[in-house]
């Protein structure tokens, strides 16, 4: 028994350790990568001048705490003071993709499986929720991996104590992020209903997971509902596109070494003996998530890339649903286990370099912009126009909200601005301002100097390839003036500067 201990404990670190460096990246570029990470970070320092009586646009905004983001933010908060809010992003996104595998892992062990398996969730840790900065989601991750984990440790009878965790880990969920939270409740009481088969404590067992519908049902209302929210339908985009689940889990499969880390990921398993686990509450998880993946609305209640979010936990619930099966000692199989060790090797160190060569261009794409924030005066507000949101370095459009940096490092307001939506903890009191609809960031050239009230800005920050402010701004470039271009990046200053004058006209 001290043998097996032992055996699990220099596991678990070697996993650790090597997740540690596979997250080492994260920490490059000067910016955390991610589409809508620029979003949360404005929205954490908006947040902050709301309680700034000396905030200029304090009154175009109202806090709602009530919101299935708070413990995501909770984290920066909390080491922003000490480090910075760009580190700090990085420090709260590398803990919580560090802690995916180690989530993994502790599902393994309660399963009675090697938890060196979780090692393959490595490479999946930059998929599609990373990439796009679905922060608060990404973070959620791992402590919903942890509860599903406790759960396949419980036993028939429930214990006081056990009724305490599962009741304060389903109501965290549901403020570290709502989906997950849905998730979360559906896989748990499955996993337990096919562990366990005393009807009495199922019900005990549902109204412990149960104890936060009422939290639930009131955020539904008072944010979803009363904002209309409900009259946005569901928006499906199936395709035979969605059967390509390792282009979501791993990145861009056109690029060859994706497409191998993507296929080893998945053979490497089999070629060790797993197969299919014949137990229910190990392989439900795994086909819950296929089916999302194949059948969840693209978009739904304003919510956009709704399937695509919950490949990160695809993975981990294949691996947990494998069963390792035993072999004989002349089985040529055991002679793969030498090959698949080699070859693990390769990989980590393939996905390693590839990794760290995006984050180090992704900086480099980057370099213009700082150069630009310099000059910049704080507590202004801006209007940004990305008609090249592309990264060389991702397949997801990195630069869509990029300017955001400027409101999360300098203040001010940058539109468009996450906080027209009706999830964050800062929203607008009324969206009358064209630039703030939903579908504009998409569309710069749909900015008109009149129509969009360009003389409420002070500054336009534009990326672009080439020169558009005869297209930009038309009739209207006489009032405006070029203060800097380096590379794509383009800043414009009013010259009629209305953060000057009193800005109650803007309400």
């Amino acid at each position: 028994m001290q043998h097996s201990w032992n055996t699990t404990s220099s596991h678990f670190l070697f996993l650790a350790l090597c997740t540690a460096i596979a997250t080492f990246p994260l920490f490059l570029p000067d910016y955390l990568p991610g589409v809508d990470i620029p979003q949360h970070a404005g929205q954490i320092n908006l947040l902050l001048h709301m309680y700034n009586p000396d905030f200029p646009f304090r009154q175009l905004f109202t806090v709602h705490w009530l919101t299935p983001y708070l413990f995501g933010y909770s984290l920066v908060l909390c080491i922003m003071p000490v480090v910075g809010l760009a580190l700090a992003f990085k420090i709260v996104a590398g803990l919580a993709l560090w802690s995916i595998p180690m989530a993994t892992a502790y599902m393994l062990r309660n399963l009675k499986q090697d938890i060196r398996l979780a090692l393959l969730c490595i490479p999946c840790l930059y998929g599609f929720p990373f990439q796009w900065g679905f922060f608060n989601f990404y973070v959620a991750v791992p402590i919903a991996l942890f509860f599903l984990g406790y759960i396949y440790s419980l036993q028939e009878r429930l214990t006081p104590r056990q009724g305490v965790v599962i009741v304060l880990g389903v109501n965290i969920l549901f403020f570290c992020h709502a989906l997950i939270w849905a998730l979360c409740g559906v896989l748990a009481y499955a996993a337990y209903w096919t562990l366990h088969a005393s009807w009495r404590q199922r019900l005990v067992f549902a109204s412990l997971l149960l104890s936060s519908l009422p939290l639930c049902l009131y955020w539904f209302s008072t944010d979803v509902i009363q904002q209309h929210m409900v009259d946005h339908g569901a928006f499906f985009a199936l395709s035979w596109q969605r059967l390509n689940i390792l282009d979501l889990v791993i990145g861009d499969t056109q690029k060859f070494y994706n497409l191998a880390i993507g296929f080893f990921v998945l053979l490497a398993p089999l070629l060790l003996n797993y197969r299919l686990s014949a137990a229910p509450a190990r392989w439900l998880p795994l086909l819950c998530i296929i089916l999302i993946l194949l059948f969840v609305p693209h978009s739904f209640l304003r919510i956009a890339f709704l399937y695509q979010r919950f490949s990160i936990f695809f993975i981990p619930f294949y691996l947990v649903a494998l069963e390792k099966r035993n072999i004989s000692p002349s089985s040529p199989q055991r002679l793969t286990t030498p090959l698949v060790l080699a070859s693990s090797g390769a990989i980590f160190l393939l996905f390693l370099i590839n990794t760290t060569n995006a984050m180090l261009g992704f900086n480099a794409e980057i370099r213009g912009f700082n150069r630009i924030l310099q000059v910049m005066e704080p507590e202004r507000r801006v209007l940004m126009l990305e008609y090249a949101n592309r990264s060389q370095f991702s397949t997801a459009p990195l630069f869509l909200h990029f300017p955001l940096w400027y409101q999360a490092l300098r203040g001010g307001v940058v539109d468009f601005n996450a906080a027209s939506a009706y999830t964050p903890i800062v929203q607008f009191q009324q969206l009358d301002n064209p630039a703030d609809i939903p579908g504009f960031e998409w569309n710069p050239w749909l900015f008109n100097y009149v129509t969009f009230q360009g003389t409420m800005y002070s500054y336009f920050i534009v990326r672009s390839p080439v020169d558009l402010s005869r297209v930009i701004f038309g009739s209207h470039l006489y009032k405006v003036q070029l203060v800097r271009h380096i590379h794509a990046w383009w800043l414009y200053r009013n010259l009629a500067d209305p953060s000057d004058k009193n800005i109650s006209h803007l309400m």
